[in-house]
């Protein structure tokens, strides 16, 4: 008789680890660490180059994804295109990518499925790059308050992936920018675990969306946590109007940034970056935006750099470059204390015994 697994929680974090972080991308979270998630949210944009994918997981091959394009299509979401070798889902011509990553267990099962939603400079199966469509499309519509089409495919997508792989399989959702928005959207209203990097803010319509969506789970069912991570110069994760959908967010200083006064650039960026009504107040503001060029230099490299991101280090003095005040920077902060508080312990002198007599 073969024996049934298991089924998993939704937002169950797996083992986490219980070794001291020394960098952000040390930090465990959803049975993973940062650094591993980074590097799928990176995934899109490197042609989808296998040696971007982290140890211990791989691209889902096996068929999936072409049979999720196929749900998906027949419930009317479109040209929905499916690339097993790739693990591609997404709607190519629009620009909404996303690929399945997965890791087994010990008996080859399936364990998780990380679904990594590309931003607006990702690329389909075949390098289709969309970049225009997505910002009219996609960026612009969430923007002015509608919840545009990618945001209901990432929505669509990973309900269909859920249903695929069943209770005994976990789902989580990670993503960059714009890949970042639909994944912490994706995640709220499936009630998931969700990761994102410097993603763009959802508007008014997006959040009432996620908020409505979230109230229609089972009320058996816990919400996941939506981590966001973003660097403090970042235009796109940091500009006005909108929110952020994390539970809990991180925000770091980059090591490059040292000379700058960051409370001076921040204060450019929201002045330039308030609310104001109409599609010719939002040109207004980005070309105040381009005129303020220490914010806008840091902003554009802030948005990509990963590395500063992954590798910066956790450090428990008043000069600290990474800050948030949420439970998991918390427990990995605490980690790092307990680690130096043990380093820097006098050791006890050794007792010599005397010879008896």
């Amino acid at each position: 008789m073969v024996q049934k697994r298991k089924p998993v929680e939704k937002n169950n974090t797996l083992a986490e680890s219980t070794e001291t972080p020394h960098t952000v991308g040390d930090i465990s979270f959803s049975g993973s660490t940062v650094r591993d998630f980074s590097q799928m949210a990176e995934f899109p944009y490197k042609n989808h180059d296998t040696a971007h994918v982290p140890q211990g997981w791989q691209i889902v091959t096996d068929g999936t994804a072409t049979a999720i394009a196929t749900q998906l299509q027949q419930h009317g979401m479109g040209k929905v295109r499916g690339a097993d070798q790739v693990g591609y889902v997404g709607l190519a011509s629009q620009g909404a990518n996303a690929f399945l990553l997965g890791r087994k267990d010990q008996q080859g099962e399936w364990q998780e499925i990380a679904i990594a939603f590309g931003g607006t400079n990702s690329t389909g199966p075949s390098g289709e790059l969309h970049r225009f469509k997505q910002w009219t499309m996609h960026n612009a519509g969430n923007f002015v308050g509608f919840v545009p089409s990618n945001l209901t495919f990432a929505d669509r997508l990973t309900k269909e992936v859920q249903a695929h792989f069943g209770d005994q399989v976990k789902v989580m959702t990670v993503g960059h920018s714009k890949g970042g928005l639909e994944a912490e959207y994706a995640a709220k209203c499936n009630g998931l675990d969700g990761i994102s990097f410097n993603a763009a803010k959802a508007g008014i319509g997006t959040r009432r969306r996620a908020d409505f969506q979230a109230k229609q789970l089972p009320p058996t069912q816990s919400q996941g946590t939506i981590l966001g991570l973003r660097n403090s110069f970042d235009l796109v994760s940091n500009a006005k109007p909108g929110q952020s959908l994390a539970t809990e967010q991180i925000l770091l200083r980059s090591p490059t940034h040292d000379d700058m006064d960051l409370n001076k650039v921040t204060r450019q960026v929201e002045a330039h970056s308030q609310p104001t009504p109409g599609m010719m107040s939002a040109a207004a503001v980005l070309n105040s935006i381009a005129n303020t060029k220490d914010s806008v230099m840091l902003g554009i490299k802030d948005h990509v750099d990963f590395d500063s991101i992954r590798n910066m280090p956790l450090d428990t003095g008043p000069n600290r470059k990474v800050r948030g005040d949420g439970p998991i920077l918390r427990d990995s902060m605490s980690k790092v204390a307990a680690h130096k508080a043990k380093q820097t312990q006098p050791t006890p002198p050794t007792r010599t015994q005397g010879r008896s007599r």
